[in-house]
């Protein structure tokens, strides 16, 4: 556990990143499991993401991201394809820049781990890598903890050296601890144990320490969070509650905003307190608003959030209309971020609110927008993983529509925008 009483922030990145050289620097790793409670997450990928950018590395290995779930034993030809997707996908870029681009991955062997080790050791020559590639599996509640269980596993006992595995598992439910048995030093199993509450009182020491209000809108703060990552959802409504009254009464608009903010976004997804969640995400953008006017300069990408979650609460609500309107009302406010791929989301999502409602030409012209901002220039908005989907809704628009000679023409569009004719979501 590092000690957060000063510099908190960096000193628990310091804290992850010197695990990770202690387990990356060692020859025998190959899978590297961390524990973290979701609070803890972020902090944790905020060293993944150093590691990924070469100006910011420790380490000279190349990082690569994949975010499929495990849904059944083939977890290995999915990760396979999204690995040839990807560098399908860089083939222009590796291009202007005289890297070679002409990689092409071995025939998929019958079992899955297999097929992604050789697919993943044949990039890894081609590319001529000077040390390891590392495969980060984003955290996700796997559907099937089996088959998650047994690629690990085997992932860990065969692959080579040159290949590494990143993955997370919640702390609040360690499974895979015991593969540190079964595939001794291969496997490491890593608790982060960041100390949240505690790191969050010292994130909110910028209030003097000697003033009672501060000291208890801190508190209730901290203990709010903590229950957040209990999943203790009572607990830190009333705990939030106290803390959003102080932060009133002190006229702290941007900290009641951030705990509003909290608050709704752990009410996502909850089919029987959708009104609760508005309420709270509505309070969020007032409060962000008032602190925006007063010159806070993180207000403006607290609107944006809570607008993003109450569009999320809305569609699953099955509240179309209002939906739709939200997301198109939130576009200038992602352009004034300067926040492209927000932007993009915000046409697509859009798009499908008005397809759900029935509209499809309204559909058709937010999908239509969102196209067009990918064409203007900046590749960031490309790089977005959401613009394959908004391909295919544009295609499934097009045939709903009269008349419905559209659909090549999406195609051909998309194919130029990603670089490959195969640019469909696996």
């Amino acid at each position: 556990m590092p000690d957060v009483s000063s510099d908190p922030v960096p000193t628990c990145v310091a804290h992850v990143q010197r695990r990770w050289s202690e387990f990356i620097e060692s020859p025998h790793g190959v899978v590297f499991c961390c524990a973290v409670t979701p609070s803890e997450y972020p902090l944790v990928d905020a060293v993944v993401r150093l590691e990924e950018d070469s100006a910011t590395a420790m380490h000279p290995d190349i990082m690569l991201r994949f975010d499929a779930t495990v849904a059944d034993e083939n977890y290995g030809h999915t990760l396979r394809e999204q690995l040839i997707a990807r560098h399908v996908q860089e083939r222009a870029w590796l291009r202007e820049t005289d890297i070679p681009a002409d990689w092409e991955a071995p025939p998929p062997s019958d079992d899955p781990v297999t097929a992604l080790i050789e697919a993943c050791s044949s990039y890894h020559a081609y590319h001529q890598l000077p040390a390891r590639l590392v495969l980060v599996l984003e955290p996700q509640a796997h559907r099937d903890v089996a088959a998650w269980e047994a690629f690990v596993t085997k992932f860990a006992t065969e692959a080579p050296p040159t290949l590494v595995l990143w993955i997370y598992e919640d702390a609040t439910n360690i499974q895979l601890k015991r593969l540190e048995d079964a595939v001794p030093k291969r496997f490491v199993h890593w608790s982060a144990d960041l100390d949240f509450p505690r790191l969050m009182e010292s994130i909110c020491g910028n209030v003097t320490d000697d003033d009672t209000p501060s000291r208890a809108f801190r508190h209730a703060w901290t203990q709010a969070s903590a229950a957040l990552a209990e999943q203790n959802i009572e607990t830190a409504e009333q705990l939030g509650d106290e803390a959003i009254a102080i932060a009133i009464a002190q006229t702290w608009p941007h900290l009641a905003a951030g705990m509003e903010l909290t608050l709704g976004a752990a009410l996502v997804g909850d089919a029987d307190r959708v009104d609760d969640a508005l309420a709270r995400l509505d309070a969020a953008e007032a409060h962000a608003l008032q602190s925006d006017q007063a010159g806070e300069p993180s207000a403006a990408i607290v609107r944006l959030r809570a607008r993003m979650a109450r569009g999320s609460v809305l569609l699953q609500a099955q509240r179309y209309p209002s939906a739709a309107e939200l997301y198109e009302t939130t576009v200038p406010l992602a352009e004034a971020a300067e926040e492209p791929r927000t932007q993009l989301d915000c046409w697509r999502l859009a798009a499908l609110a008005h397809e759900l409602s029935g509209d499809a030409e309204s559909a058709w012209i937010c999908g239509r927008k969102g196209l067009d901002l990918a064409h203007d220039g900046d590749e960031t908005p490309r790089e977005h993983s959401t613009l394959a989907h908004l391909g295919v809704a544009m295609e499934r628009i097009a045939q709903s529509r009269d008349p419905t000679d559209d659909l090549a023409a999406i195609d051909r569009e998309m194919s130029e925008l990603a670089g490959t004719e195969d640019w469909r979501p696996s």
